[in-house]
């Protein structure tokens, strides 16, 4: 019965926005000091009003100080500090500096091969543009040997030697 007592009058203590039976005690944190700082009188006088003999009350508020002192001290002893941000800041600034520094390598090699694929695509191109141009000479050529035999021949229009009438012999009559 006391021990569920206590425990229902230190949570009151904890939380004191939660129970308004402890109005008066405030908390605060000292940053030089470590400590927490409240009513200790308020909280006794809670304590014997609840039940506890006074010298039990004062036992009770004094652990509580203590244990509290002691949890705040270990609580900001783990927070970062001013240093530790400031030495954290300037690990990522250097972290940050050899990222760019890979990525810059990085770029630049990816720029190398895509020079080196751009001109195989252009060694390529004029590769085959060489071999159209040869393809379009010689069928060129071919055409202009097939037109050139075929009037040789005489089978493209024009007229031969066979659909022309033979020659007439003129005779002159004046003398």
């Amino acid at each position: 019965m006391a021990i569920g007592l206590l425990r229902s009058t230190i949570r009151r203590w904890l939380f004191p926005t939660c129970y308004s039976t402890i109005p008066s005690i405030r908390r605060h944190v000292q940053n030089q000091a470590y400590h927490v700082s409240f009513d200790t009188y308020k909280l006794v006088q809670v304590l014997e009003s609840s039940g506890f003999p006074r010298k039990q009350a004062q036992v009770l508020s004094d652990i509580l100080v203590g244990v509290t002192n002691e949890s705040m001290r270990n609580g900001i002893d783990s927070l970062a500090s001013k240093n530790d941000f400031a030495t954290l800041r300037s690990e990522l600034q250097i972290l940050e500096k050899a990222d760019f520094q890979v990525l810059k390598s990085d770029l630049q090699l990816l720029e190398m091969k895509l020079q080196t694929s751009v001109a195989h695509i252009h060694t390529e191109m004029e590769r085959i543009e060489n071999r159209v141009i040869k393809w379009v000479i010689g069928a060129t050529g071919t055409v202009c040997a097939l037109v050139m035999g075929f009037l040789r021949l005489g089978i493209g229009g024009g007229g031969g030697a066979s659909n022309t009438p033979p020659p007439v012999a003129v005779e002159d009559k004046s003398s």
